[in-house]
């Protein structure tokens, strides 16, 4: 199975940055407060701005590779890989290399991110992404650059 796209007409409100939205640091901005409005009220939204977050957040859970956000000129693109299992012997290895694969699609998306602002962007626990960015290390696919209290974790291109 390959990867599943969406597009949405228009481009994010105002001056969002995906960055901003994905770490909390964004307050929504519905495009249509109305519409946005009647939804919440109907129980088919928990929170205004909580879905780039809620998609991200699931897909890193789920072992697949974090989803790739695209704001483009007029619309707004989003690209949900699956998960790779492996059958039998591979949903234990899938699920420990999915959660590394993630962490390394995740950094790719979110550059200079500290492992501290890592585990709080993906809602898992330190002591689970720490192991995951030591292997990352280990294989020369991620580096720290910067001051260890301000620097953070970037993808090496080699």
């Amino acid at each position: 199975m390959g990867a599943l796209q969406f597009f949405n007409p228009g481009t994010l409100p105002g001056v969002l940055l995906l960055e901003d939205i994905i770490a909390g640091r964004a307050a929504s901005n519905p495009r249509n407060k109305q519409i946005a409005g009647i939804f919440k009220e109907a129980g088919l939204i928990e929170k205004y701005g909580s879905g780039i977050v809620r998609v991200h957040l699931t897909m890193l859970q789920a072992g697949a590779p974090a989803p790739l956000f695209e704001p483009m000129a007029h619309s707004f693109k989003v690209t949900l890989f699956p998960v790779d299992n492996g059958g039998v012997s591979g949903g234990v290895s899938g699920g420990v290399n999915g959660g590394v694969n993630g962490l390394l699609s995740h950094v790719q998306g979110f550059p200079g991110q500290n492992a501290g602002e890592i585990s709080q962007t993906l809602g898992l626990p330190r002591r689970t992404v720490e192991p995951r960015i030591k292997e990352l290390k280990s294989e020369g696919l991620i580096e720290f650059r910067g001051a260890p209290r301000t620097g953070g974790y970037y993808v090496c291109f080699s």
